[in-house]
């Protein structure tokens, strides 16, 4: 529920964002309850039961933006993606998931995880205005792990995170 509820209750006031939820039947009402909150810009993502944008299924879009909502739909292949499986993905606790993430961002990992997370972040980069559609934005996130950009923002992450 806090998946749900917390992204729709930040007190930030966010006003573009992606968010993904593990149930297909949420998306509209979600990105109905995201319009009425006055949200510019927002993708709602779901792919077969991933509550993020994923390399094995097309992946359902609601895209709030300028007060209309659009049904899309993203293949991965269609991006040059290699298709993969929900097995391929999975991570066996936080610090495997922590060890791959390292990995991703220092450009040392590819594969399906790290097309994942390009994928993602393809989304937020579209979302926040930096490109118009997922062939530019894929290019930026890539340029940010071979830039080391991706990393340092990573470690600036871990740095906050841990002086709390």
């Amino acid at each position: 529920v806090f998946n749900i509820l917390g992204p729709l209750a930040n007190p930030a006031g966010v006003t573009r964002q992606v968010l993904g939820v593990a149930d297909e039947n949420l998306m509209q009402p979600i990105a109905e309850a995201l319009k009425l909150l006055g949200t510019q810009y927002a993708m709602v993502v779901h792919s077969e039961g991933l509550d993020e944008i994923s390399t094995a299924a097309v992946t359902k879009i609601a895209e709030l933006k300028d007060g209309r909502i659009i049904s899309k739909k993203l293949n991965p292949e269609d991006l040059g993606m290699k298709p993969t499986t929900v097995e391929e993905l999975k991570v066996t606790d936080a610090k495997s998931s922590a060890n791959v993430l390292r990995g991703i961002m220092s450009g040392k990992e590819a594969g399906a995880c790290k097309d994942i997370v390009v994928l993602n972040a393809a989304a937020a980069i579209i979302v926040g205005d930096l490109a118009d559609d997922f062939e530019s934005a894929i290019k930026l996130a890539e340029a940010s792990v071979s830039n080391g950009k991706a990393q340092a923002c990573l470690e600036k992450l871990i740095e906050v995170s841990n002086s709390g």
